[in-house]
């Protein structure tokens, strides 16, 4: 994606800049969450990525409202910026996916569906 940006001849704001890589610092949160959980079999560091979701879905709203306001912005490239900055946050979203799914892995039968239940109770069909 950065050398399609590069190729496309544009730069992404520094807002932007700032919106992406908050999303990503909260993505490799998960990650390392998720690897610490099943390396150390730790229900806890499980149950925390876990209930990151509500909090990526928050962030990747605040995301998609961003783009929606630079696709109306009188740029060149706006149409191109849109594409590759959407593509970033929705690829940052399915490493989460995974890294969730992972930490799941760890959580025993009554801890899984506790966290699910709280979880999915105020949940979008089209969230992570």
């Amino acid at each position: 994606l950065g050398l399609e940006r590069i190729k496309a001849g544009f730069s992404i704001s520094p807002a932007t800049s700032k919106m992406i890589y908050d999303f990503h610092s909260v993505i490799h949160k998960s990650v390392s969450g998720a690897v610490h959980a099943v390396a150390q079999n730790n229900e806890a560091a499980a149950k925390s990525v876990v209930k990151m979701k509500n909090h990526i879905n928050e962030l990747a709203t605040q995301a998609a409202i961003h783009h929606a306001e630079r696709l109306i912005a009188d740029e060149p490239n706006r149409v191109k910026a849109y594409t590759i900055e959407v593509d970033i946050v929705e690829k940052q979203k399915r490493i989460y996916y995974f890294a969730k799914r992972m930490a799941k892995t760890v959580l025993t039968g009554d801890n899984l569906s506790t966290e699910e239940e709280s979880i999915t109770e105020d949940a979008q069909p089209s969230e992570v």
